[in-house]
């Protein structure tokens, strides 16, 4: 296979699903006898399958269309495009009738990062009947929905894997590329408390490449509590306090790590007299968008978050 794992083993229908199975049962008899749900929000941890469902419902919302014909998909990362300019022009390309299929399909992944003012955009093209559109949402944090959005969405919450759903998940990635299934890895992967079917495939790729069981599983330690500290200390213009955090994340979710400084960043922003503290804010919240561009950067969002930390020291770190 010459894709990831987890991307060339990713369930293409709610039969291949594994986990979940309360949620597989309901989305099914969401489109059963003809139903058209109008907006469908699946939440839960990261790799827990949540834009998976989203695509499986994308082509169950065609019904006998050709499931070799393309569909009218449009799938945004809400982290990226999270205004209500953007959410305008979108309601009104989606105004009209889909360029092929029978059902326009819009995914917003990373809903929770959509502004106030793009949620309340939201509230009429979700509540449609007969709509054209059919409006999902995934998400890590529901209760960051707007609760005017969240109440209209059929609502699904995804739980990660058993050690049991964990076993068939690499029963299946080994028979597929031809492997005699070993226990340790998944005893590993459980001790570990590995349970995203992303992280489980991307080290059973390594696995099989032979690298060592151990280094299989680095980075998927969870290091999102440490974030805030990080972002307490950048506000300090504490570079090496900063650096000491940074020093105890190995290969962190870097986009992860950036959001928590922005939205730190923002909040001091907000609450600052206009002066030299707000214009450093200001320049901090600006490096840290351009580095948000590039997810896998450690070293440029290290050498943005020392930046910033010069900038609200005064220069002295």
């Amino acid at each position: 296979m010459s894709n990831p794992l987890a991307i060339s083993l990713r369930p293409a229908d709610l039969g291949d699903f594994i986990g979940n199975k309360t949620v597989v049962t309901t989305l099914r008899n969401e489109f059963a006898d003809g139903k058209e749900p109008v907006c469908l929000l699946f939440y839960g941890p990261p790799g827990t399958g949540k834009t998976t469902l989203a695509l499986i419902a994308a082509r169950l919302a065609q019904g006998d269309y050709p499931k070799d014909q393309p569909i009218d998909l449009i799938e945004y990362n809400c982290g990226d495009k999270t205004g209500i300019d953007e959410m305008r022009a979108l309601i009104e390309a989606c105004a009209y009738c889909p360029l092929s299929g029978r059902r326009r399909v819009v995914i917003l992944n990373e809903a929770q990062k959509l502004t106030d003012a793009a949620q309340q955009c939201l509230l009429i093209p979700t509540e449609q009947e007969g709509s054209p559109t059919l409006w999902i949402f995934t998400t890590t944090n529901s209760e960051k929905i707007n609760d005017a959005l969240r109440t209209r969405c059929k609502t699904f919450k995804l739980e990660p894997m058993a050690e049991v759903q964990t076993i068939e998940l690499i029963r299946r990635a080994a028979d597929a590329l031809g492997y005699e299934y070993e226990d340790d890895f998944v005893t590993t992967a459980v001790s570990r408390g590995v349970d995203s079917p992303r992280e489980l495939l991307n080290a059973y790729e390594l696995y099989i490449n032979g690298i060592d069981l151990d280094k299989c599983f680095a980075g998927t330690e969870r290091h999102e509590p440490m974030y805030a500290e990080v972002a307490k200390a950048v506000l300090r213009g504490d570079w090496n306090h900063t650096r000491a955090l940074l020093d105890q994340i190995k290969t962190p979710d870097v986009r992860g790590l950036r959001a928590v400084i922005t939205a730190f960043l923002r909040r001091d922003l907000v609450k600052s007299e206009p002066g030299p503290r707000a214009d450093a804010l200001a320049a901090c919240l600006l490096g840290m968008g351009v580095a948000y561009e590039d997810g896998l950067a450690y070293g440029i969002t290290t050498g943005v978050l020392y930046k910033v930390c010069r900038h609200l020291s005064g220069g002295k770190q």
